[in-house]
C-alpha cells in the first residue's frame, strides 16, 4: 500500500512505503540552494492515517531522540546528519 499525506503550514510530507515504514520528505531551502531532507521510521500502526499520526507526535516530542536525517542537495550528493551530534 502507497499513499501520501500532505500537510498545510509547516508539517512536511509524509509518505507511506508500506505497512511498517513512512519516510519524510520535504524540500529545504538555503541560501546555498535547495535540499531534500528525509527523516524514516517504522511503526506498527492500525492505519497509514494512525501510522503518520504517531511518527507526527514522535517528531513535535521536543525530548524525542528522532534527529538522525539524510540531506541531499540539487545535485544530488546525499550526507547523513544527526542534529544531537552538531
Amino acid at each position: 500500500m502507497k499513499a501520501k499525506v500532505k500537510a498545510t503550514g509547516k508539517v512536511p510530507e509524509l509518505e507511506f512505503l508500506g505497512r511498517k515504514q513512512a519516510k519524510l520528505t520535504t524540500p529545504a531551502r538555503h541560501l546555498n540552494g535547495e535540499y531534500r531532507v528525509r527523516w524514516e521510521i517504522d511503526l506498527d500502526a492500525t492505519s497509514p492515517e494512525q501510522a503518520a499520526r504517531e511518527a507526527l507526535e514522535i517528531q513535535r516530542d521536543p525530548g524525542s531522540t528522532a534527529t538522525f536525517f539524510e540531506v541531499q542537495n540539487h545535485k544530488g550528493k546525499s550526507c547523513q546528519i544527526d542534529i544531537e551530534t552538531l
